[in-house]
């Protein structure tokens, strides 16, 4: 054996055991983990996991072992966002793969043997050729394996650098210090956000900019063959939509990896979501006053901004208590991640997704596709909910109605309700789909206490009167309740009603609305058949039962129990 050529060479990394003890702040513990040299002991420091397991001699990775595995991939992607892909080495029987990971796939590498129960002459070269390939890796530099970006002892700053021959990609170097940087930014503050495993991965940092000062950091993994989040604010700052924020600087720091792409957006800060915004008015004086003035001065404002939206042929499709921001006496409406471009538009999208790198026909065809599944399902309407494959203004719109009941529902209660929309407010009880579309078409149809249905009571004194004329754009027409309808037919089209929509929109959202025929003077549901319509106001029997133990238990007066009137 050539003992010289086996010899170790200086590793990149240290190796450290955590099979005892896990991770500093975490509770992972693998059986050793690489780290970056001079960094701090915990998950952000992690270049790569090994997992061990020597007596299994099965070809295929067990069950348990693979899911160890996938753990430590996703806690390092969750503190890792610069990570184009991540490497796990597996060992078992003695024999040694290497795991790779990206954001849709991961790729099975055979180093091979490190040692033999017996070792003979002829198995020498094949443990010398799989030492080889095992120091390469660990002596690999981080810019090369699985960083967009080189990594130093302790980051501080992220300097993001336009291409001068294609703007939109951009080239990411961590920096030390921001001293004579202006383009710097701070990336020590993560926000919590919720990081799926597939599809989108978004990672947000409220930090500083030299230049623009307080802004987010967006990072987001996303499809290549879905719409980025850039792009869409890039159509949206060629209108004069408002109440969107302020983009300073977005672009690609990778193109393609493995179908995907990383984007990048730097952001005006726009303060702190609806729910917190009235959790903090509930500790005022007066808040019911007070709550019932900020309703009529942010639903306007919204739901204008949407329809301003619309007009431009772009749909938001996600509309919930973390999109919808205050500060400083300003709305915004943010995470346009899930829009979708309508075939109504009005702006050159051919020139967009030339400088945005994708396939128009193929991420708008995709888009579509998604229309069922976009969004978040506790605040979907009830035709997408009930399996509508068409998305339009009115899902967005009542999706805002919800947004607003569970963002008032905590001026009248207590942290020891619970703040979560899943709880035992029924009409934000999520089993099912098709459940909760159905349990809302009955107890929306009960006009006189459908706000008890979703947590209101005594507390509450009455549901401000904006909050009504948008509950009766969506459920009502020519005074006739059609939400039972929508479960029937997940297709039915609904308009707004001008009286009504006059009242809470502004003049370039009506002007949108009649642009895309979303406005009519009257109604279009057909009522001949009314005692069947009566029959439909609730979708079946097990869901009136389940409304009339609600309120029994909730003690509501089971004379107003009753469905709206369809004479």
């Amino acid at each position: 054996m050539d003992t010289q050529s086996a010899m170790v060479p200086k590793c990149s990394y240290k190796l450290t055991n955590h099979q005892n003890t896990p991770m500093s702040q975490d509770n992972y513990k693998a059986n050793g983990v690489f780290l970056y040299p001079r960094s701090k002991y915990n998950m952000s420091a992690v270049h790569m996991p090994v997992e061990i397991n020597v007596e299994a001699v099965d070809e295929c990775i067990p069950e348990n072992a693979f899911e160890n595995i996938v753990d430590y991939v996703y806690a390092i992607w969750n503190s890792q966002p610069t990570r184009t892909f991540v490497p796990t080495l597996y060992l078992h029987d003695m024999q040694l793969k290497l795991l790779v990971f990206t954001q849709d796939k991961w790729y099975e590498v055979i180093i091979g043997p490190l040692c033999y129960s017996a070792i003979l002459d002829s198995d020498f070269e094949d443990i010398l050729i799989a030492m080889q390939k095992y120091w390469f890796i660990v002596t690999l530099s981080s810019h090369s394996f699985g960083h967009f970006c080189d990594v130093n002892n302790e980051i501080q700053y992220l300097d993001l650098i336009h291409d001068s021959n294609d703007w939109i990609m951009a080239k990411a170097h961590i920096l030390n210090t921001a001293v004579d940087n202006t383009s710097a930014i701070e990336i020590n503050k993560r926000i919590p956000h919720q990081i799926y495993a597939r599809n989108r991965a978004a990672y947000l940092f409220d930090t500083n900019h030299s230049v623009y000062g307080r802004i987010v950091l967006k990072l987001s993994w996303t499809p290549v063959d879905r719409l980025p989040e850039g792009a869409v604010y890039d159509l949206l700052a060629r209108t004069d939509v408002e109440n969107i924020p302020k983009i300073y600087d977005c672009g690609l720091l990778k193109d393609n990896f493995f179908g995907h792409r990383l984007e990048y957006m730097v952001i005006e800060h726009c303060g702190i979501p609806i729910d917190k915004h009235f959790e903090n008015i509930r500790e005022q004086e007066d808040s019911s006053t007070k709550a019932k003035k900020e309703i009529e001065w942010i639903l306007p404002q919204v739901a204008s901004c949407l329809i301003q939206a619309l007009g431009h042929g772009i749909l938001h499709r996600d509309i919930s208590l973390g999109n919808i921001t205050i500060s400083r006496g300003q709305v915004k409406v943010i995470d346009w991640g899930y829009a979708k471009i309508l075939g109504t538009t009005d702006l050159d999208i051919d020139t967009i997704a030339t400088r945005w790198h994708f396939d128009k026909q193929n991420v708008l065809a995709n888009e579509t596709e998604h229309d069922p599944l976009t969004g978040t399902w506790l605040y979907m309407s009830i035709q997408v909910l009930f399996g509508s494959r068409k998305r339009d203004i009115m899902d967005d719109l009542e999706s805002l109605f919800y947004v607003f009941l569970d963002a008032l529902w905590r001026l009248y209660s207590s942290p020891s309700d619970n703040y979560t929309s899943q709880d035992s407010r029924l009409g934000f009880q999520f089993h099912n789909k098709k459940t909760l579309a159905a349990t809302r078409a009955g107890i929306l149809g009960l006009k006189d206490t459908y706000s008890r249905f979703f947590g209101f009571d005594s507390r509450c004194q009455s549901i401000p009167e904006v909050l009504n004329d948008l509950y009766e754009c969506l459920f009502y027409s020519d005074d006739r309740y059609i939400a039972s309808i929508l479960v029937h037919d997940p297709y039915y089209k609904r308009t707004i009603d001008k009286r009504l929509a006059l009242k809470f929109l502004n003049e370039a959202a009506i002007t949108a609305l009649e642009k895309h025929q979303g406005l009519s003077n009257r109604g279009s549901v057909d009522f001949s058949d009314e005692t069947n319509m009566q029959a439909r106001v609730f979708y079946d029997p097990a869901i009136e039962d389940k409304v009339a133990n609600y309120a029994a238990v909730n003690d509501i007066n089971d004379t107003l129990l009753t469905p709206p009137s369809i004479q």
